[in-house]
């Protein structure tokens, strides 16, 4: 007895050591968590980092300006906009817009000028494009002010509707505006969409997107903890039934979230869109060691053992298992740096790192509470309500071989046909749900005017002799543009082309290139005046931008008219005079899009591989190795099946999917295997060590993967897709792998063992 009581006490101050320790670090990371954890709302770094294409965008907005510094103010007046009172509610708001901080300029119809070219002449001037001060010259005749703008294409669908009902007005802010500017300008505007009476109000652009994101973020962030929580309580309470069931393991958690945060603040690393779901990410998976350990260490007690043995006996027995599923987990994760995507590769290696941290405060900080609190009392789990239905389910499993694999085959024939009808698509707005209220404010941009996605083309002259500004190259650029107008449906183009069309349109003419006297009379303007082409010509007028919008119709359709604009681009212009480049955040997030495919195989791939080894070093035996893998490979296929039965399409948020999911549900698998091989090593036959493994680890397995299920679930409540669809698509997958570990694992085994003939009693 003495001997045990000096032992105990080693125990007891080893754990009050332990503790004193994890106590202090926390403390610190907590600080470094106040004084330093931010969030990140940085969108261009889902641009293909180190890409030769993101490269070229960035030269190209150094030359010519960002594209993305504005906000668009929409107004709808259902009795029509040229109506005199209307327009001057407008022109109060243009001038309040006018002097707000941080903003350079508004356009809008009440200020905007318009520039006239005598007919026959070279002579210009300009004008207001509205009479205020004259409402009889608003409508009227073909000269009326109404009649004149929807003549001109820059206007309309840019600053005027199509329908009549609809203006917008251009706010032209401050370049790479920081978050308190941005949110200056997010709450005056506010301000401002409450003093006016409009029968719409629409904003959008960078400035308040980014805010409502912040805001979004955090108030996503707080959902998926607060339901994350309770939801851990109830499983735990189930699962274990006592007070210090649910605090000790909550504790764990806690602790878990508080480091990996806490490591994040110290290295300055702030919150992304991806790392927002962190912490959800770790109550979840940081929660099945405990329970694995928890509930060894009560089974052990269940049988008799002393507590300090029993703890032992939970340590040693689920200890290997247990760092094996922590690797294993964070190497899923970990092929996520894989990906061109920064935040993603960003997601991918904290949130391993977070697995790891999980898994040495399970095995430092619970022994030291377990061995520091008494022996808890489970005599309400003598009966051990899990045990008869396991073994009922055992026996169904062992009598049912053929069926279970005949229903297996099926699914994943089933599956995989379906699974190779995912498609590539992505689509500017598709992380917001429909019913979001940005969405809805860009759909009112998308539905009344050009569109919400930017075009964005580069053309250089490749002769050394001309520019473009010469009679050659703008004939050439003019083919371009007019097939982009006709063919590619791009609107509110903007380019030196639509300067000299403007110019003859208001002339009396068409939207055309004028005459060569009349080209040749704009030329000599514009090269005197080449300060105020900055936005769409180089000083050298060797390079030139053309700009527009199109509707957000998904990058397999502008992926196809790309295509088409470089067959006429073949077929119909002189390469030796002219080239042109693709480029804007579109068209770099598209590229992403197409890259994912190839990044998620090479991901799953080095998933597949690594897990493969370990679990080889460890078992020395392919068999093992086959059999673990089975089971967590059909589960993929499946949610491959529903992805395309269901239309879902292969983008950032889904591609993440399958390398997180089998990292997470090969954990099940591994204890499974790892239970079986110490009872195999006892000299059980296979039948008995699969029996004993399907009632020890079966309650384990279950319960962490209805934590895990219903803690990816919470992730539903988020307002962005991406999110949302990793909340789906991960419980299901973990859901379909338990499954197929209760089920077809244990008949693979049985099959695979040629000593196993008897039948199950």
């Amino acid at each position: 007895m003495q001997k045990f009581s000096i032992t105990e006490q080693k125990y007891k101050k080893r754990a009050w050591i332990t503790l004193s320790i994890i106590i202090a670090l926390s403390a610190f990371f907590v600080v470094a968590i106040v004084k330093n954890i931010g969030l990140d709302y940085d969108f261009e770094k889902f641009f293909p980092q180190d890409d030769p294409d993101t490269k070229f965008f960035m030269e190209h907005r150094d030359k010519f300006g960002t594209d993305n510094d504005f906000i668009l103010v929409g107004l709808r007046n259902e009795e029509g906009i040229f109506r005199e009172d209307f327009l001057a509610e407008v022109q109060k708001l243009t001038e309040d817009l006018s002097n707000l901080k941080h903003v350079t300029g508004v356009i809008s119809p009440t200020n905007m000028l318009y520039p006239f070219v005598e007919t026959g002449g070279m002579k210009m001037y300009e004008d207001s494009l509205l009479h205020l001060s004259q409402p009889e010259f608003l409508v009227g005749g073909q000269n009326s002010d109404s009649a004149r703008i929807y003549k001109d294409p820059t206007l309309v669908n840019t600053i005027f509707a199509t329908n009549g009902k609809s203006i917008s007005l251009f706010v032209k802010t401050e370049e790479y505006l920081d978050k308190d500017g941005c949110a200056y300008l997010d709450t005056e505007i506010s301000k401002l969409r409450k003093k006016y009476d409009f029968d719409e109000i629409h904003v959008a652009g960078r400035s308040v997107g980014q805010i409502y994101y912040v805001g979004l973020m955090l108030h996503d962030l707080m959902i998926f903890i607060g339901t994350s929580i309770i939801l851990l309580i109830i499983f735990l309470y189930i699962a274990f039934r006592s007070t210090w069931g649910i605090m000790v393991p909550m504790n764990i958690v806690l602790l878990s979230n508080i480091w990996i945060l806490g490591i994040m603040a110290v290295l300055d690393f702030p919150l992304n869109l991806m790392l927002v779901v962190l912490p959800t990410i770790m109550f979840i998976v940081g929660m099945s060691d405990v329970i694995h350990i928890v509930s060894k260490y009560l089974e052990e007690i269940r049988l008799g053992s002393p507590k300090f043995k029993a703890l032992k006996t939970a340590f040693r027995e689920v200890g290997i298992a247990t760092l094996l599923t922590s690797v294993t987990t964070a190497i899923g994760f970990l092929t996520l740096l894989f990906s061109t995507i920064e935040p993603l590769r960003d997601f991918g290696l904290f949130t391993a790192i977070g697995v790891m941290v999980a898994y040495v405060l399970a095995f430092t900080v619970l022994p030291s509470i377990l061995a520091l609190m008494k022996e808890p009392n489970i005599a309400f789990e003598k009966k051990d309500v899990w045990r008869k239905p396991l073994s009922e389910m055992f026996i169904w499993t062992m009598r049912r071989p053929a069926l279970i694999i005949a229903v297996f085959v099926v699914i994943t024939g089933v599956s995989g046909f379906y699974a190779m009808q995912v498609k590539k698509d992505n689509y500017i707005l598709e992380d917001l749900k429909e019913t979001n209220y940005l969405r809805q404010e860009f759909a009112f941009f998308e539905r009344e005017f050009a569109g919400v996605r930017p075009f964005e083309m580069s053309l250089h002259v490749k002769s050394d002799s001309l520019d473009f500004l010469s009679e050659e190259i703008l004939l050439e650029a003019n083919k371009i543009e007019n097939f982009l107008i006709k063919e590619y449906g791009v609107g509110a183009i903007t380019s030196p082309m639509s300067i000299y069309k403007t110019a003859e349109l208001r002339s009396g003419g068409d939207f055309e290139l004028p005459g060569k006297r009349m080209r040749k009379f704009i030329t000599k303007k514009l090269r005197k005046n080449s300060d105020t082409l900055r936005m769409i010509l180089t000083p050298d007028f060797k390079e030139a931008r053309l700009v527009g919008r199109i509707g957000d119709w998904g990058s397999l359709k502008v992926g196809g008219l790309n295509q088409k604009l470089e067959s006429f681009y073949k077929d119909s212009i002189n390469p030796e005079l002219l080239e042109y480049k693709l480029t804007g955040t579109a068209e770099l997030i598209d590229k992403n899009n197409q890259m994912l495919a190839t990044s998620m195989i090479t991901g799953l791939l080095a998933a597949f591989i690594l897990i493969a080894l370990i679990l080889f070093i460890i078992y020395r035996k392919i068999w093992m190795v086959l059999l673990a893998m089975i089971p967590n490979i059909i589960p993929l296929l499946i949610i491959g099946g529903m992805m395309g039965a269901m239309g879902m399409e292969l983008k950032v948020s889904t591609s993440i999917i399958f390398t997180i999911a089998f990292g997470i549900a090969v954990d099940d698998t591994i204890h499974f295997m790892s239970k079986l091989k110490l009872e195999l090593m006892k000299g059980s036959s296979m039948m008995f060590a699969l029996r004993r493994t399907y009632l020890s680890t079966g309650r384990a397995i279950i319960i962490t993967t209805l934590i895990l299920c219903a803690g990816f679930l919470t992730l539903i409540f988020s307002d962005f897709l991406g999110i949302y669809s990793i909340g789906i698509l991960v419980s299901t997958t973990l859901f379909f792998a338990v499954i197929a570990d209760l089920t077809l694992l244990p008949v693979l085994i049985m099959l695979s063992t040629p000593k196993v003939k008897k039948n199950v009693r």
